[in-house]
């Protein structure tokens, strides 16, 4: 098979893939979060997801959660 002809059933695959959210599992990262005044660090361990800003601190979410899950636009663990 040639390459392009490979390269096509790769790009179908990875297309169908990204119709399937459910196929995804966050385990673990580290995101840095430019936001209006600073930037904040958001991690995910297991199913901890915080993140760094005051707000978090206080009530357990905050905007930058919340964006990054319209962002991604998948399930990560409930906060």
């Amino acid at each position: 098979m040639s390459w392009e002809n490979e390269f096509a059933r790769k790009v179908k695959k990875a297309e169908r893939y990204a119709r399937e959210p459910d196929r995804l599992r966050f385990e673990e990262f580290v995101l840095k979060f430019k936001g209006d005044h600073r930037i904040y660090t958001i991690t995910l361990k297991g199913e901890n997801l915080t993140c760094n800003c005051p707000f978090f601190d206080e009530h357990r979410t905050c905007s930058h959660l919340m964006a990054l899950k319209k962002i991604l636009g998948v399930k990560l663990p409930e906060i």
